[in-house]
């Protein structure tokens, strides 16, 4: 289990005694796997954290621990409650796409055309699901759980899913001790409390691969008094939907309608893409096609809409996918492949060797279309 840095959040529900006046609170700890205790003031609690989401292909299972008790606020004693968890994935309110709108995907364009109408299974590797001391198989729901004067604080994890965007958890406590009542606000009753946190499931610092300048007017090839200034255009257009990109392709990286953002990645990634596509379209005579790289937060990238793989990289702002159509019909830079990525035929094309030696990127094995950065090599 690796080292993960953490805090704690607390969220004050109010109680009162109705026989000694007493007031309680009803107290939410959130915490990362290791605990570091800060607590926050009820008023300025914001119920938000962030985790990443899982990626099944590296291994990596980020935890959210989460701790439940009913306490005095006069005394400090804790005292037994019933909880009952369960979470929601929340869909996605995107507006009109454009330059850096974080928007991973929309719901509408999916089947099931909502993430929380999935089966049970899937929606926990999806959403994620939660465990706590007497149910270890994940779930979206859990057990009522009562503690008891003995044991009064309750604990619980969420384990991420593969999928980036908001997550609710949500707590419900009912039937408050004897004597006692919840107080109306912040519980929408005497009798039940709900308390939310959101889980913001993602990966932070990625930039969006940003709209290129135009091309030249004058086209390859170039000798020394007609080639233009780098800094004047770039040899790269984006595409989103590339089945949906007409040539010759223009840059339209906002034409899938479940996924309108997906041209998001690692801000080193840019200064690499930038070089390979003035390198290719000098040599080739066409512009770089780039189709899929992350989404603004990472996550599963789902091509067939249905969330679920084929696409099992793409999770980390690191993978970049080329279009065939980036390779001219003249055979100029090799022949065009026709079997997406995937095909052989991209190492009969410039990619390889323009990537590799100019860029700082390479093809995966069996995978030719698709570039990653290099490794770096060990001396």
């Amino acid at each position: 289990m690796r080292e993960i840095k953490a805090m704690a959040i607390s969220m004050g529900v109010m109680m009162m005694n109705m026989k000694k006046r007493f007031s309680l609170s009803f107290l939410l700890s959130l915490t990362f796997i290791f605990l570091i205790t800060q607590q926050v003031h009820p008023e300025i609690f914001t119920g938000n954290n962030s985790i990443e989401p899982q990626d099944p292909i590296r291994g990596i299972k980020p935890e959210w621990k989460f701790y439940s008790s009913c306490v005095d606020i006069i005394t400090g004693e804790k005292l037994a409650c019933p909880f009952r968890i369960s979470i929601r994935g929340e869909a996605e309110d995107c507006p009109q796409p454009g330059p850096n709108i974080q928007c991973g995907h929309i719901d509408a364009y999916h089947t099931p055309a909502s993430r929380n109408d999935l089966p049970e299974s899937k929606k926990v590797t999806v959403l994620g699901g939660l465990t706590d001391p007497w149910q270890q198989t994940q779930a979206t729901q859990l057990p009522e759980h009562v503690t008891t004067p003995q044991n009064p604080e309750y604990s619980y994890t969420y384990h991420a899913g593969v999928l980036s965007g908001n997550v609710q958890v949500k707590n419900f406590s009912s039937r408050p001790p004897s004597g006692y009542y919840f107080v109306s606000p912040p519980c929408e009753s005497r009798q039940t409390c709900t308390a939310y946190a959101i889980m913001e499931v993602g990966h932070e610092g990625f930039f969006e691969m940003p709209a290129p300048l135009p091309l030249p007017a004058v086209p390859p090839p170039w000798d020394s008094g007609t080639e233009p200034p780098s800094e004047q255009w770039d040899g790269y257009v984006r595409c989103g939907k590339t089945a949906d990109c007409p040539e010759p392709v223009v840059d339209n990286p906002y034409n899938w309608p479940a996924h309108p953002q997906v041209h998001w990645g690692e801000e080193s990634l840019y200064r690499r893409l930038w070089r390979l596509g003035q390198y290719w379209y000098e040599e080739c005579g066409t512009p770089l096609v780039i189709s899929d790289m992350s989404l603004p937060k990472g996550g599963l990238l789902d091509v067939n809409q249905d969330w679920s793989t084929p696409h099992k990289t793409h999770r980390r702002g690191t993978d970049i996918d080329i279009s065939a159509k980036s390779v001219p019909i003249n055979g100029i830079c090799g022949p065009r492949p026709t079997g997406g990525t995937y095909d052989p035929a991209w190492e009969k094309t410039s990619l390889r060797r323009l990537a590799e030696k100019e860029c700082e990127l390479e093809p995966l094995e069996n995978d030719p279309g698709h570039l990653r950065p290099a490794k770096k090599k060990k001396k």
